[in-house]
């Protein structure tokens, strides 16, 4: 008899659904609440279900498996997510990485990583201006856009371009508890090569658009959970000051 092993699905938070519109060949996602109104990303989804929790909300920008540089757009009402562009001989067009990517790639909402006042663990830096990113590193393909539950599980002290670029490495809650991955060592024995891979993609990922190469604050450094989870209040403090 063939036993299959039914895994459950990403815990998305309820109340928002994600809408996708076409404006001049340029796709556009949006969050909706369970009204049907327009809210935004950024400021509207909660940072914690509850502020006493273990899980974070987060939002994928970025499915793994895709080369599309999406973001969250800060400047525009309800703050949707579209594709990045830069400029190829003078001229806008949409952003690409030059290589896959194969874990899933978004933010925490009502979090900033401040570029006005110097980074308070690395003070020689500011923030990059952007909510502080995430690399989620199960194996499955988010693409739902919604916001969901994760378990926070260490994070990269990237310098991207001079500018301090966190990327909190995390996991579904669904996954986190299905595999029993809670923390940085849990992580490591499941994911190792994987994150291997991800500190090595953001070090080179600028240098195939012709930019210099990142770096990291110290080789292989990854901050634990605990140190990251400071970090994170951290940006989510400077979002409300």
């Amino acid at each position: 008899m063939l036993i299959r092993k039914i895994r459950r699905s990403v815990s998305f938070i309820s109340g928002f659904s994600s809408h996708q519109l076409t404006e001049a060949s340029t796709e556009r996602f949006f969050l909706l609440n369970q009204k049907g109104q327009f809210v935004s990303y950024w400021q509207d989804v909660p940072f914690k279900n509850d502020t006493k929790s273990l899980f974070v909300n987060a939002v994928i920008e970025m499915p793994q498996k895709t080369f599309g540089k999406l973001q969250v757009l800060k400047t525009e009402p309800f703050h949707p997510i579209t594709i990045d562009s830069r400029k190829i001989d003078g001229k806008p067009a949409p952003r690409f990485y030059q290589q896959p990517l194969l874990f899933n790639y978004g933010y925490i909402p009502q979090t900033w990583e401040n570029s006005v006042k110097p980074c308070s663990y690395f003070p020689s830096v500011v923030g990059d201006n952007d909510p502080i990113d995430v690399v989620e590193i199960s194996d499955r393909v988010i693409s739902q856009r919604q916001p969901f539950e994760a378990v926070v599980l260490g994070s990269l002290p990237l310098i991207d371009q001079g500018e301090m670029d966190w990327k909190v490495l995390i996991i579904n809650r669904s996954d986190a508890e299905r595999l029993k991955v809670f923390d940085l060592r849990s992580a490591m024995n499941h994911f190792k090569d994987k994150i291997k891979y991800i500190q090595n993609w953001f070090i080179i990922c600028k240098e195939l658009e012709g930019k210099a190469l990142n770096t990291y604050t110290e080789p292989n450094k990854i901050f634990d959970e605990v140190e990251t989870e400071k970090i994170i209040q951290d940006t989510h403090r400077e979002y409300h000051e």
